[in-house]
């Protein structure tokens, strides 16, 4: 008996001798050792934990090649184990984020991996103009429109499917940004060197952030304060007399805290009337935009974001002699428009154990903005405040991912114009919930619902649905459907009405806007040759309103805002196409239709100032050393309806339809070192401008005055140029220790 029993230590004891083990480390993206991850063989269940040096020794298994790596806060890891990296294999996890970002420092590009029709603007195309700001940002792109929206203003508007850009979901780090008071200039509130890319999704958008976009929704990223350059400037001039100068510095302070402050300034004083109509071709203002963000990340399982924006500007534009003062016995036409933004926010999330996530959103903002055209007056006070609750669960994995949340809403308008009164206060609680599922790379789709209830217009249910179907990787067919819902604010949506002096009827009892949008996309990417591909985007998209509020300008004695009786559909159109010629050499061609109708009281029309048909062409070139970037965009605009002018006296009727025009930009980048870049550059070098933008403008407190039926250009060549400098963040600095 004892010798069996000695027999049996051996033995045992032989068998752990042969034992063998798989040793490494796991690390993170910045080769910090993470403490307490768990390592097991796909499959099994023989695990290990890391060390607080990271390192971890696994028994080794015959029947897995593949070992999984997890940790809370961080994307698991899949390795593959060989015989040459068992004793040193190095793990890196990737940490999660707790909100959605798309981040792309490159060029424009269309996704085959999302779900939606989704388009990334990067810091590429950002740059490869002087973009002042976001309205100027889609110059090179096809899929949204910028034009004026009046004649005296300087005010400018954006379109997506043929539809005015109020109807469009503007966000900023997926909050809510042109919302309410600043739909006419809000766009130009966001500068564009805060921005680090532009995502556009064309078609309904995600419930998550609302009931609202009906026809697409705009995200801006702006540069995050753990990443950005320790300092930046970019300052540019136009020949015209407008001057812009940014600024940016992040700090460091620790693993934990960061944060960044931003600056913006803007003025334009130079008087310029190159059309000879007696009015400024810009108005004369000055703009000072400042904001401050923060960010606390414990590296475990929370983080917070929270940050403060102030925006204050003044312009006046309108005749020479009212902007000069040269006559104050005669009294000339003036524009004046003061504005005051103050506004807060936050978003905290917390990372749970059982692969899920909580994140909330706040903010807060008050707008006021003041205004006069002429003898027309306006006053309007906005105050916002939103809270968002989100749960992310992903079941039993990222394949399958499960939002719920709430939210609650508070609006507060106060507006006047001339007599109009116009107060409204909504109260809007909502719940919301969103499936994603995912099937490896071929199938996926994003299903959503919610239910809100707006003390003012009553309760809204907004269903939606996205699909994407991908045979092969370099295929992609999408389709989207859904309902949306807005609040139409008919005074700063309509502003450039105030540039007339037609009678403004208002119907009682507006109703709140309501409609359906459906769309179809193909993505194909194409190898034409070893190291250049074809990518083709094609899409379709209907919508067909069931309420909307019709501002109606069709009688040239006055505008009509009534409650819509009939139809109103758009259908939009767009064929892209991007490749490399040659080395350095980028194309970008598009083709896109917008068919746009609306029932008036007397037809049913073609809404007007709307381009049937737009082409742009966009040729980039980098030189092999980088030192030169060329770019060059012609964009060609069809004709378009003009409202019915036919009650005017003979010399102030315009054409029912206008005549279209070719628009040409281009810039030359200059990189000096790798922190100094200069850059000279053109817009509207065709010169072209809308003739007879303003009606009567000899006369502007006639009948027949009116300087808001835009189309076009109102102003002629602009020549500008600059410089950007960047300090990078030493890396050696603590965060990185």
């Amino acid at each position: 008996m004892k010798n069996i029993i000695i027999i049996l230590i051996n033995l045992l004891s032989i068998k752990c001798y042969c034992q063998t083990y798989i040793e490494g480390k796991v690390i993170n993206e910045k080769k910090e050792a993470i403490t307490g991850a768990v390592v097991f063989w796909a499959g099994t269940n023989t695990i290990a934990s890391t060390d607080q040096n990271g390192h971890f020794k696994l028994i080794e298994n015959k029947n897995s090649n593949f070992i999984i790596s997890t940790f809370v806060g961080y994307n698991n890891d899949t390795s593959l184990v060989t015989s040459q990296n068992q004793n040193a294999l190095i793990i890196t996890l990737e940490s999660k984020e707790l909100k959605e970002i798309v981040v792309n420092a490159g060029s424009d590009h269309h996704s085959f991996e999302n779900t939606v029709n989704a388009e990334t603007i990067g810091l590429k195309e950002i740059r490869s103009a002087a973009c002042c700001n976001l309205s100027e940002a889609f110059e090179l792109n096809a899929a949204v429109d910028v034009i004026y929206s009046d004649a005296v203003s300087g005010a400018k508007e954006i379109k997506m499917l043929g539809l005015d850009g109020f109807y469009t979901q503007v966000l900023v780090e997926n909050q809510p940004a042109i919302k309410g008071l600043n739909s006419t200039f809000g766009l130009q509130y966001i500068p564009g060197q805060w921005m680090s890319s532009i995502s556009v999704t064309k078609g309904i958008g995600s419930i998550i952030n609302g009931y609202e976009g009906l026809t697409g929704q705009i995200n801006v990223e702006y540069k995050k304060p753990w990443k950005a350059d320790l300092f930046s400037v970019n300052v540019f001039g136009t020949h015209q007399g407008y001057m812009e100068a940014n600024a940016d510095f992040s700090w460091r302070f620790n693993d934990n805290w960061s944060t960044i402050a931003l600056v913006h300034g803007e003025a334009h004083q130079l008087l310029n009337d190159f059309n000879k109509d007696g009015f400024a071709d810009h108005p004369r203002y000055w703009q000072g935009n400042i904001s401050n963000k923060w960010k606390y990340d414990n590296r475990k399982n929370f983080e917070t974001e929270f940050g403060a924006n102030m925006v204050i500007e003044n312009r006046d534009g309108g005749q020479l002699t009212y902007l000069k003062q040269q006559d104050k016995l005669d009294p000339a036409y003036g524009i004046r428009i003061d504005t005051r933004r103050y506004e807060v926010s936050a978003k905290t999330g917390f990372l749970l154990k059982n692969n899920s996530s909580v994140g909330i959103q706040y903010k807060i903002f008050r707008h006021q903005q003041d205004a006069n055209f002429g003898f027309n007056e306006y006053l309007g006070v906005q105050y916002y405040a939103n809270i968002n609750l989100i749960y992310q669960l992903d079941i039993p994995n990222e394949n399958n991912i499960l939002k719920i949340g709430a939210s609650y809403t508070y609006e507060n308008y106060d507006e006047r114009f001339n007599e109009k009164e116009k107060k409204r206060i909504e109260n809007v609680p909502g719940i919301f919930s969103e499936y994603t599922f995912k099937l490896k790379e071929k199938f996926s789709l994003i299903a959503g619902a919610r239910i809100d209830y707006n003390s003012f217009f009553g309760t809204f249910i907004t269903p939606r649905l996205h699909l994407k179907y991908s045979p092969r990787p370099n295929l992609a067919l999408r389709l989207s459907g859904g309902k949306g819902y807005r609040a139409a604010n008919i005074f700063v949506e309509n502003m450039s009405v105030f540039a007339s002096n037609r009678a403004l009827i208002i119907a009682d009892k507006l109703r709140e806007e309501a409609a359906w949008n459906y769309g179809i996309s193909l993505t194909k990417k194409i190898q034409i040759h070893k190291h250049h591909e074809l990518v083709i985007a094609l899409d379709y998209y209907r919508t067909d309103f069931t309420k909307q509020v019709i501002v109606d300008r069709e009688d040239v004695n006055k505008i009509q805002i009534y409650n819509l009786s009939g139809k109103s559909f758009s259908n939009s159109f767009q064929a892209e196409l991007n490749y490399e010629l040659v080395q350095g050499l980028n194309m970008k061609a598009a083709f896109k239709w917008d068919d746009v109708w609306v029932q008036y009281k007397d037809a049913l029309k073609r809404k007007p100032l709307v381009p049937i048909f737009k082409a742009l062409l966009n040729l980039n070139y980098t030189t092999k050393n980088k030192k030169l970037l060329f770019n060059t965009t012609v964009q060609w605009y069809s004709r378009t309806r003009i409202p019915n002018t036919t009650g005017n006296p003979t010399e102030f009727q315009l054409p029912s339809y206008s005549k279209g025009y070719i628009n040409l930009l281009a810039q030359i980048n200059y990189f000096i070192t790798k922190r100094w870049e200069i850059y000279l550059g053109g817009e509207n070098l065709t010169n072209y401008q809308q003739p007879n933008a303003i009606i009567d403008a000899k006369k502007p407190f006639s009948n027949n005055f009116d300087a808001s039926l835009i189309y076009g250009p109102v102003d002629g060549i602009r020549i500008y140029v600059g410089f950007r400098f960047n300090l990078p963040y030493d890396k050696s600095k603590r965060l990185e220790k």
